[in-house]
């Protein structure tokens, strides 16, 4: 199994000066990647 990265989240603060988190692509071609994973994170990760 994989996990394809394709989005990030990036902070941006508001005029509170609070972070509003919200998704962005990569800012570099390196940022896009492929993560392996096995089979028992696979399962841990059904439970959320």
């Amino acid at each position: 199994m994989t996990l394809e990265v394709e989005q990030q989240l990036v902070g941006i603060k508001d005029e509170n000066g609070k972070a509003q988190w919200q998704p962005r692509p990569p800012k570099s071609k390196a940022g896009y990647r492929t993560i392996p994973f096995g089979n028992m994170l696979a399962e841990m990760l059904k439970t959320y």
